[in-house]
């Protein structure tokens, strides 16, 4: 059983460049978004303003994990066919 999920994790590989690309994106409109809800944060008042608080951080901080992440890994070439790639999740075709 063991054997399954270890094949599954090497057919998965590593992410494309584009998806790391797709995921750097996303994580700027994440801080984009926690910052326009910090513009506009005073004018709510009453508990609105606690949970709006809840979002800009979770926005804030998902976003800016996301996008350090996805830099390290492009920096590192951590894609398929990237300098990290070593080709073990390919089947060789003869």
């Amino acid at each position: 059983m063991n054997d399954k999920k270890e094949n599954k994790k090497r057919e998965r590989g590593l992410p494309t460049q584009m998806n790391l690309v797709i995921r750097i994106v996303a994580g700027v409109y994440l801080v984009y978004l926690a910052c326009n809800i910090y513009s506009s944060l005073q004018e709510i008042q009453g508990m609105e303003k606690f949970i709006f608080l809840t979002a800009i951080v979770l926005f804030g901080a998902i976003g800016a994990a996301v996008v350090f992440f996805s830099l390290r890994s492009m920096t590192k070439g951590e894609y398929a066919g990237g300098a990290a790639d070593t080709g073990e999740g390919e089947e060789e075709s003869a």
